[in-house]
């Protein structure tokens, strides 16, 4: 379901009055269930720590030195080994048994195991797993699944994918709800961190930007719920006095939510009367 939130805006011939309706609420996010052996952390565009490396995460140890492969954190939750032997990884929902885990492959109770999704389908000179696939920074399914070909964990369910990778920033499970969050300080082989970012997806505009001569409604549409307020513009906006020019900037609502991809979206009014810089909630 998509949060869509409508303005609507009236000529009147001492102000411009702007009312706001929203529809649609969305869930304060998606929540995974964390099971007894989940895929609890991954890095989909690996810069090898040139990018970002804030914690010194690279290189992981027992890793092979220089090289940059994306990488798949396993943590076995339970209080008992596994055997990983016979399960498979995947990023193929059509192709669940993709890759698999060759007999034994232990993993002890509260463990991790790294697998690097280099495509390379073999076992390096440090004994590090390489899957026949690799991970799209641009978003794609992937899960594990059991020898029954269950799964048992993935990103995301219902067949969809994992969004939008930025380079050194892993993606994974916050450890205190179990929501998909990013993470700037990512902590392979170890514990994923409490100071995940939800990131805020982009929006739809309707009508586009532009320049209008008569009052507009504008329909903003998205998958996570935010806010966004009229901004007049600032002397760096270069835009002429003479006109009614205003941005429309995000804020989102939710705690821990980056809004940054956001882009703002500006509309240009020939009236004089400038829009109240309110915030719409």
């Amino acid at each position: 379901m998509k949060n869509t939130t409508r303005f609507w805006s009236f000529a009147i011939p001492s102000v411009l009055a702007l009312f706001q309706a929203q529809s649609a609420v969305l869930d304060e996010g998606v929540t995974l269930d964390i099971g007894e052996v989940v895929i609890n952390e991954f890095m989909a565009s690996n810069d090898g720590g040139q990018t970002s490396n804030p914690n010194d995460w690279h290189p992981i140890t027992n890793q092979i030195n220089g090289t940059t492969h994306d990488w798949i954190e396993i943590l076995n939750n339970s209080s008992s080994p596994l055997d990983l032997g016979g399960w498979h990884l995947t990023d193929d929902p059509s192709a669940l048994e993709k890759w698999t885990f060759p007999s034994p492959t232990s993993i002890p109770a509260g463990g991790f195991l790294i697998v690097y999704a280099s495509g390379l389908d073999t076992l390096d000179a440090s004994g590090n797993f390489n899957t026949n696939f690799k991970l799209s920074s641009g978003g794609e399914y992937l899960a594990l699944v059991n020898t029954s070909g269950t799964i048992e964990s993935e990103f995301c369910p219902d067949n969809t994918n994992y969004p939008k990778q930025d380079e050194d920033i892993s993606y994974g499970l916050d450890p205190t709800n179990g929501a998909p969050v990013y993470f700037s300080s990512p902590s392979p082989g170890f514990a994923n961190n409490t100071s995940g970012i939800a990131k805020v997806l982009d929006t739809n505009f309707s009508p586009d930007r532009g320049y209008y001569d008569q009052a507009i409604n504008v329909t903003i549409t998205s998958d996570n719920l935010f806010y966004y307020r009229w901004h007049p513009p600032s002397q760096s906006d270069g835009k002429p006095n003479s006109q009614c020019f205003y941005l429309l900037r995000p804020h989102s609502s939710q705690q821990n939510h980056d809004t940054q991809s956001i882009r703002n979206e500006s509309r240009v009014h020939p009236n004089k009367h400038r829009l109240p810089n309110l915030p719409l909630v």
